[in-house]
């Protein structure tokens, strides 16, 4: 089951300089690609992108050749090239981010950091990152049973990796009443735009006792740091959200953790494509969901 909140949509249209034009159903290639926990990732060109696993044997990433109709934004076919190994061992990688500039391919891992999300702008040539939940100075994590709004700080590298800029972000308040068997709360990813706006993916999931009726919801906003304070919260605006359920006929659950500029075509429209953690595709019930959102620039034909 899945519900688009497709009602506060209009309400913020107006405002925003982007607006979702078509929003794509969720896609599944799993003959094409194997089972994993994808946790990030990034354009690498000519329809080629690199993917992280964040339960992978060894550290390193996947090369997946995704094709992407240019009018309607749908996948067509996914082609796995292959998983590159960096490293040996598993640091937990959660962030991905090419720099065409150099040809390079950055990681980043969770591990004793909590850091899920990771992104670059070739335009900007910023890097950016946050923590999931809030660090120990800015307070608990917001939980069903301590519904408070988390504090999280959106942080910026330049291309040598000096840190440039930091700058305060706000979540929801959490929705679930209750903890359940399985709770997860805070921001799963980034992505820069070329103006130096951010989209910053907001993800709740909730899994009760006995598995049926959990779900999964995901919210994306826009947020302009670069024209903001550092010591202020930064205004934000919702572009896109969506709710998935595991019923017992319904299988539509996606964690959203994975996010990136998919292709920018000539009309000015953009694509942008998401990718989900199936947790391996966890008792062959959840899926390696992808899914993707045209996107358009306000005041464009």
């Amino acid at each position: 089951m899945i519900v688009i909140c497709t009602v506060l949509l209009p309400l913020l249209v107006a405002a925003q300089s982007l607006s979702v034009v078509i929003d794509n159903k969720q896609q599944k290639f799993h003959k094409q690609i194997p089972a994993a926990n994808y946790s990030g990732i990034t354009n690498i060109g000519n329809n080629r992108f690199a993917l992280v696993d964040d339960k992978s044997t060894d550290d390193g990433y996947y090369i997946f050749q995704i094709n992407i109709d240019d009018a309607t934004g749908m996948i067509e076919d996914v082609v796995n090239e292959g998983f590159v190994k960096t490293s040996t061992g598993n640091t937990d990688l959660e962030g991905i981010a090419y720099v065409p500039d150099k040809d390079s391919i950055y990681t980043k891992g969770e591990k004793h950091t909590g850091i899920e999300s990771f992104t670059y702008n070739q335009h900007t040539h910023r890097f950016w990152t946050t923590t999931e939940v809030p660090l120990p100075a800015d307070g608990k994590p917001a939980t069903p049973l301590n519904p408070v709004k988390n504090l999280l700080r959106l942080v910026s590298y330049d291309d040598d990796m000096n840190r440039v800029g930091e700058y305060l972000y706000e979540m929801n308040v959490p929705e679930a009443k209750k903890i359940g068997s399985n709770y997860v709360f805070g921001v799963s990813e980034l992505c820069a735009l070329d103006d130096g706006k951010l989209l910053v993916l907001e993800r709740e999931f909730y899994v009760p006792k006995l598995k049926i009726g959990a779900w999964c919801n995901c919210k994306i906003y826009i947020v302009d740091p670069l024209n903001k304070r550092s010591d202020a919260v930064l205004d934000k605006e919702l572009l896109w959200c969506q709710k998935t359920k595991m019923t017992l006929f319904g299988r539509k659950l996606a964690n959203y953790e994975g996010m990136c500029i998919a292709k920018a075509n000539e009309n000015g429209n953009i694509i942008l494509l998401l990718v989900a953690d199936s947790q391996h595709r966890y008792n062959g019930v959840m899926k390696d969901w992808f899914k993707t959102l045209v996107l358009r620039r306000n005041g464009t034909n």
